[in-house]
C-alpha cells in the first residue's frame, strides 16, 4: 500500500524501529522497519579474528563478518570486525564488556543513540512529509517529499496541549481541616489510545534509557 505520512515519533524495539506517522485525515499510522544495530571493533588482526569466533558463538550477535570502513578523525579506510546485535538491549552489556578492554582494541558507531543512528543511516529525519510504501504494519520504502532544513512547512492536524491553574469546585471542610484549594480538569493528551496511537516518546514497547559511554566514530 502506498501512502503520504508525517514522521512525528521513533523508537526502538528489539531488532527493530517503529515509526510512527500522520496521515494527511489525522489517523496515526504505526510501521516497523527492521533495523540491527551494528558496531565495529578496530584492532589488530589475529585478536580480530580471535574475537570473530568467540562473538560468532553467542547467542546474542545475529552476525560477525569483516568489512572495511573509514575512520572519521584520519579519513583512513581500516579493516573492522562488524557485530550485528539480535536486540538493542544487549548495548549495555557489550559496552561493560568495550570499557573493560585492555588497550589496542577500538569501538565504533557503539555510543549511538538507535533512534538518531537510524535517521543517520536511512537519511531521514523528523516532522516532514514521507512517501510511504507498507504491507501488513512493515515500512516497505520511505522517500522525503520536503528538504531537511525547509523554511516553508506544512504540518498536519495536530492536537493542542494547554496548562493552567484554576481554583478547585468548592466543598465543606470537615472538622478541624480548612478550606482548600485544587487543580482543575486535567490538560487534554496529544495522541494516546483515543487517538489511535501514543504520544511522543511512549508507547508499552518503548526502548530503555540511554546510551553508554562514548566512542569513536566510523565514517560511513
Amino acid at each position: 500500500m502506498e501512502t503520504l505520512g508525517w514522521l512525528f515519533d521513533l523508537y526502538p524495539l528489539q531488532d527493530r524501529m517503529v515509526l510512527w506517522f500522520i496521515t494527511p485525515e489525522g489517523e496515526r499510522l504505526r510501521l516497523v522497519d527492521e533495523f540491527p544495530y551494528c558496531l565495529y571493533l578496530g584492532g589488530p588482526e589475529a585478536r580480530l579474528r580471535n574475537l570473530a569466533r568467540v562473538w560468532g558463538k553467542g547467542g546474542w550477535v545475529g552476525r560477525v563478518y569483516f568489512t572495511r570502513g573509514r575512520e572519521l578523525w584520519s579519513g583512513e579506510e581500516i579493516p573492522v570486525l562488524a557485530l550485528e546485535l539480535k536486540s538493542y538491549a544487549q548495548l549495555p552489556r557489550l559496552r561493560s564488556w568495550l570499557g573493560a578492554q585492555k588497550e589496542g582494541l577500538a569501538g565504533y558507531n557503539c555510543d549511538l543513540d538507535p533512534a538518531a543512528y537510524y535517521l543517520y543511516h536511512r537519511r531521514l529525519w523528523p516532522c516532514a512529509w514521507y512517501d510511504l510504501e507498507t504491507r501488513d504494519g512493515r515500512l516497505l520504502s520511505i522517500f522525503p517529499r520536503e528538504e531537511q532544513f525547509a523554511l516553508e512547512l506544512s504540518l498536519p492536524s495536530l492536537s493542542v496541549m494547554t496548562l493552567g491553574l484554576t481554583r478547585g469546585p468548592p466543598h465543606s471542610p470537615g472538622r478541624g481541616q480548612r478550606p482548600g484549594r485544587g487543580l482543575g480538569r486535567p490538560p487534554s493528551r496529544i495522541g494516546g489510545p483515543d487517538r489511535g496511537g501514543p504520544g511522543p516518546g511512549a508507547g508499552p514497547d518503548a526502548p530503555a534509557p540511554g546510551p553508554g559511554p562514548g566512542a569513536e566514530r566510523l565514517g560511513g
